[in-house]
């Protein structure tokens, strides 16, 4: 099974970019991909000269800028793809980011987003929330490598480049401080999959089992269930609090039991089980700390559906998770 056939990767010219393209490569050399899109998007030609320029000449035709960053985007997608075999796309469209990449998503056909996760430094990540909440196809979040101390890499803004070799009346270029990292080391070799015994849980299990499938035998899939046992002190119910979590620890393993056997009872995959009570208020921070503690490659996580307001409301432990996460790669599935 292809898992992702066909691919869009949205680029933004951060340094985030160099970890997407690399891990889009990964993800295309396990699947078996027929199609890639890479896909920057820049604000209205009105605004576009404004942001870019500010105090320099206008720009008079936006065309000649289009093709250089297209340009770019594809020099840097080649170093790193090398001689793919894939059909690839390089589009540079004008817009809001959030609803060009919706309607360009939506028009194509894809099968999952794959875009970077800035740290907090860089910004809040309510744009790559809300496009997560939008798309009807899976996505896939992909954090900036870390650079060890020490071996940063310094170089101009792309902007800066393509408006320097344009010559858009710019005597200058200013170089702005961007980190490329280091070529990351990927490798999908321990998959993390929260179920909390839902349709939408399933698909995301079905998702984790069938990389694991095209990854190989090293590869793990660790099942994880993260619940909150009741504070019983106000209650009577002739047991102790001790009592009472060993009750509902057992009835979470029979729910999982239950849950293995109607969701994928032919698989032959070994299954890691995890059932694990927390005492945060939100599952999705436990999560987090069980895929760190655990060394996990990727966390595969389902949202709430296909329709519009389940896709706008995605789920609270599948939000935290996202929000908290700048380290693991993770798979929304719808």
């Amino acid at each position: 099974m292809d898992t992702f056939r066909n691919i869009m990767v949205a680029l933004d010219f951060s340094e985030s970019d160099k970890s997407v393209i690399q891990y889009a490569k990964y993800l295309a050399g396990i699947n078996g991909v027929q199609r890639m899109d890479f896909v920057h998007v820049v604000p209205d030609v009105a605004v576009f000269s404004s942001w870019f320029f500010k105090d320099k000449k206008p720009v008079v035709d936006f065309t000649d800028t289009r093709k250089a960053l297209v340009e770019v985007m594809r020099k840097e997608v080649e170093e790193v793809f090398g001689g793919f075999e894939a059909r690839m796309y390089f589009e540079v469209l004008e817009g809001k980011r959030l609803d060009v990449l919706l309607q360009y998503a939506e028009e194509n056909y894809f099968d999952v987003a794959v875009f970077g996760r800035k740290s907090a430094k860089e910004g809040s990540g309510i744009l790559s929330r809300n496009l997560i909440r939008r798309l009807s196809s899976a996505a896939l979040v992909v954090p900036a490598v870390t650079v060890p101390e020490g071996e940063e890499v310094v170089v101009a803004s792309v902007q800066a480049e393509v408006l320097a070799a344009g010559n858009y009346g710019m005597t200058t270029v200013e170089k702005n401080r961007v980190v490329y990292t280091k070529e990351g080391d990927y490798a999908i070799k321990n998959i993390v999959v929260p179920v909390d015994f839902s349709f939408n849980s399933a698909k995301a299990l079905i998702t984790a089992l069938a990389l694991q499938d095209q990854v190989g035998e090293e590869a793990t899939v660790k099942c994880l269930h993260v619940y909150n046992t009741p504070d019983l002190s106000s209650y009577k119910i002739g047991m102790t609090q001790a009592q009472f979590s060993d009750m509902i620890k057992e009835n979470k393993r029979e729910a999982f039991e239950e849950f293995i056997t109607k969701y994928i009872p032919n698989s032959s995959n070994d299954l890691d089980i995890e059932i694990i009570e927390s005492h945060q208020p939100n599952a999705g921070s436990h999560i987090f700390d069980y895929a760190k503690d655990h060394k996990a490659d990727m966390v595969v996580i389902g949202a709430k559906g296909h329709s519009k307001i389940e896709r706008f409301l995605m789920g609270s432990v599948t939000e935290k998770l996202l929000m908290q996460n700048e380290e693991i790669p993770t798979l929304i599935v719808k």
